[in-house]
This record gives C-alpha cells, sequence and structure tokens, in this order.
C-alpha cells in the first residue's frame, strides 16, 4: 500500500531530523573511565513526559563497558547521569583555570560559548576515572598552562581596549559557570595534574546523584526554581489565609472544597512552617536538586529551624 509506505516513511524522517537536532555533544567522549579500566560510553535514552502536552525528554548518559559486555548484574557502577558528572568534571576543570591564571582571565574564559569551553576542557582534560567513592581527572600541564596564558592575553588586551572605547552597551551578563563546593586533593607529577574528588553515587527519590561524602552537593548549582515545590508552598500559604479568614474552617472541610484529599492537604500545610533560609532556597532555585517536596515535608514536621536544616544537610 503506497498510502502506508509514505506515512513510515515521513514517521521515519520526522525521527531522524528530531534525534538531529535533540543531540547534544558529550564533553567525556572518549575521557571517561570505570575505576577497573573499562571506558564509560555515551548512550541516551528517551522518557515520555504528560501533563501539558507529552513531549519526549532526551537523558544523556554515560555507561560502563563492563556492565554491557560482562552484564550489568556484575557491574556495580553501571552507568552515571552525563549532565551531572559534565558539571562536575567542569567545575573542577573551572577551578584549575582560576588558580593558575587570575580572576580576569577567567572572566574572559567563562565569556566563551559553550561549545569554545568545551574544545579547551577536552584538550586540557587526558582523561577522568570514575569509582563508586572517587572520581579522579587528570589534566595535561603544558595545555593547561597555555590556556591560561592565551585567556591572560585576551583578557589585556580586552581590558586595554575597554579603557579607550565605551564598550558598555555591548556588555552582557555570563552564565553561571560550575564551581566545586570544596577543595580537592591535587598532586602535580611530571607534565600531569591529578586532581581527585572523594564523593557517592546516592539514590534520592528514583535518582541518582552525585554527592560529597556527607551527602551534600559537590557542584555549586545554577539558580533554577522547581515549580513543582513553588507550587505546592504557594498552595500551603494560600490554605493558611483561608484558615486565617474563615475562623469555623478545619482541614476536613477545606479539603472536601478543595477536592483534594485530607491526609495530602494535612501534610503540606506545614511548608509554612520551613525555616525562612530553606524557603528562601525554593524561592530563588538555591535549593540543591537532591531535595525534594517529599523530604520538606518531613522537614516542615520538625519544630527547630536549625534542627530542619540539619535534616536537609543545608548550611
Amino acid at each position: 500500500d503506497q498510502a502506508l509506505w509514505d506515512e513510515v516513511q515521513e514517521t521515519t524522517n520526522q525521527r531522524e531530523r528530531t534525534s538531529i537536532t535533540k543531540h547534544t555533544p558529550f564533553l567525556l567522549k572518549g575521557k571517561l573511565r570505570h575505576h577497573q579500566g573499562y571506558a564509560m560510553s555515551p548512550s541516551t535514552s528517551q522518557k515520555k513526559i504528560r501533563g501539558k502536552g507529552t513531549y519526549i525528554k532526551h537523558i544523556r548518559y554515560y555507561v560502563s563497558q563492563k556492565a554491557i559486555k560482562q552484564g550489568y548484574a556484575n557491574c556495580k557502577l553501571k552507568s552515571v547521569n552525563a549532565i551531572q558528572v559534565e558539571q562536575l568534571v567542569s567545575a573542577v576543570l573551572n577551578q584549575q583555570i582560576l588558580e593558575h591564571s587570575d580572576q580576569l582571565a577567567f572572566d574572559q574564559f567563562a565569556g566563551y560559548p559553550s561549545h569554545k569551553q568545551h574544545e579547551h576542557y577536552r584538550a586540557v582534560l587526558n582523561k577522568v576515572t570514575l569509582s563508586l567513592d572517587q572520581v579522579c581527572a587528570e589534566l595535561d600541564t603544558s595545555s593547561l598552562e597555555a590556556l591560561c596564558f592565551t585567556l591572560r592575553q585576551e583578557a589585556i588586551c580586552k581590558e586595554a581596549s575597554d579603557k579607550t572605547e565605551d564598550n558598555s552597551h555591548l556588555a552582557k551578563e555570563e552564565p553561571p559557570q560550575p564551581k566545586l563546593h570544596y577543595k580537592p586533593e591535587v598532586q602535580a607529577t611530571g607534565n600531569t595534574i591529578l586532581v581527585t574528588l572523594n564523593m557517592q553515587i546516592k539514590r534520592i527519590d528514583g535518582r541518582r546523584y552525585i554527592l560529597d561524602e556527607k551527602g551534600n552537593d559537590l557542584v555549586l548549582q545554577q539558580a533554577k526554581p522547581d515549580q513543582v515545590i513553588i507550587g505546592a508552598l504557594k498552595q500551603a500559604y494560600l490554605w493558611k489565609q483561608a484558615f486565617e479568614k474563615e475562623p469555623d474552617l478545619n482541614a476536613v472541610k477545606l479539603a472536601k472544597r478543595k477536592n483534594i484529599s485530607y491526609a495530602v492537604l494535612l501534610r503540606r500545610a506545614h511548608l509554612t512552617t520551613l525555616a525562612p533560609l530553606i524557603q528562601n532556597k525554593i524561592l530563588t532555585g538555591q535549593l540543591p536538586p537532591r531535595i525534594n517536596l517529599k523530604q520538606l515535608i518531613e522537614a516542615s514536621a520538625i519544630l527547630h529551624w536549625q534542627n530542619q536544616l540539619d535534616f536537609l544537610n543545608l548550611e
């Protein structure tokens, strides 16, 4: 049937075009290795997201060749989320660039487009070795020093140009660069620099996160408010206002009026008792991604604000 054949061809072509447009380069392709020597190969998966219109979310990750060849049951470190490990390695490299140059030169690097930054990252990076409790990045000293020298020269030229010409109308805010929360162990040997970070891969709410040994974030994340958590907090304050306006109103009546579960209302209503610091982090997008709504509800049941912060490992 020609009509059916044409429809199949159109669908196939559309999928191919979608996969091409959705493709994002893997920063650590050919660089990331399992601690037992196996390569960690880039791969992608698709997840159908339902809500206001169904769409396909592409998830990038690195998978161990040991898991592929010997079976996933025989490999403890099967895969790792590409965004998380790439942000961690980028933060390590950013710290080394800053330490081997100065703030002016690093600001020059921060102004590069992401694809150019990735080119320099890959030139400096020899390899990254990943285990369940440690990540080690091996850097090429000569490449790092050459990059820092170039950045200094460009920064000096730019500064001189800015003094002679009024370029204020061209100024733009640079996107925040990944930064480490903690200072790693650095060892320089010959023409290489070995940067080591102790960490853990922890599963929280069905997702795996790369955290430090105490369960805190290793990388300072770009501010991105979680709309689900913000919505739940806003809802809790609206319920609080309703109770204040109507003294005779109780949780059972309000749950019936809002057509929601009484148990859900009772749990989420306590979100208004979260410490001001926690609420500020929620609204400004500074809440670590490892903390979900369920954990916030559990923390809201704790009366003392400092104990809430300790429960969530926040400072």
